[in-house]
């Protein structure tokens, strides 16, 4: 218990010495990613492609460093702030604490919330799309390859959690208060203007990764979540690959 008391109290003084991010700087943050992925998609990946290299390769290529760079991004801002290198301090400012069993009951709690939300807002949008005779936007992206599509993976949660949740949250939180993953989340969403006929749904979806960020203060399950929701077909697909190679 004195170890549990000791975290929240420095995590609760970490926030305190965080400058609060409104609205601004908030769209900021949303605009350069989102048009760097816009880029990536419908110019860095046509072009990769066109020139011969294989799609899936070609996306990797094209998308890879949008992930890097906000990786790069929450940890540049984080030493911006004057945070040592050091891992207690890195884990407070990041809220990466103790995955104790209410964490793991809500982590639990949110991944079938998000697949139930996901679910339904495919099945409504894809309602909405035959009654207006619309045909979603698909990019053949090819048969993915195993190693890359796990480190794809890896970079795709690692890049988007440290820098929606790890850096961004915190700061939204001392602006916006208990209605910080609100703003999270609706900007999350935006993030995702690339396959924008997919955003009424996405409005829904990625509500539920910064909910339980903000609530449980610990981004652990924000990464658990966000890797199930983007890494169950991947990981299904490389396992098929693997077993009928």
């Amino acid at each position: 218990m004195r170890t549990t008391l000791s975290w929240n109290t420095k995590q609760q003084q970490t926030a305190a010495s965080l400058k609060p991010m409104g609205w601004i700087e908030s769209l900021l943050v949303v605009l350069l990613p989102a048009v760097a992925m816009i880029f990536a998609h419908y110019v860095a990946y046509p072009y990769l492609k066109s020139n011969g290299i294989a799609p899936y390769i070609s996306y990797s290529i094209a998308t890879f460093p949008v992930m890097i760079f906000m990786f790069a991004a929450a940890l540049i801002g984080y030493r911006l702030e004057g945070h040592p290198w050091t891992w207690a301090a890195f884990s407070l400012r990041f809220r990466l604490g103790h995955m104790n069993k209410r964490a793991w009951l809500l982590t639990g709690a949110g991944v079938v919330a998000l697949l139930l939300a996901g679910q339904l807002a495919n099945m409504l949008l894809m309602a909405l799309y035959q009654a207006l005779h619309y045909t979603p936007y698909s990019f053949a992206f090819g048969a993915p390859i195993p190693l890359l599509a796990l480190v794809g993976l890896l970079f795709n949660i690692i890049g988007e959690e440290f820098w929606w949740r790890g850096y961004i949250l915190p700061r939204q939180e001392a602006h916006f208060g208990r209605w910080a993953w609100l703003v999270n989340g609706t900007l999350w969403s935006f993030f995702h203007l690339f396959k924008w006929w997919g955003l009424p749904g996405l409005l829904l979806v990625c509500q539920i990764i910064p909910y339980l960020s903000q609530r449980l203060k610990n981004n652990w399950p924000a990464m658990l979540m966000h890797f199930v929701l983007n890494g169950l077909g991947i990981v299904v697909g490389v396992i098929l690959i693997l077993f009928n190679s």
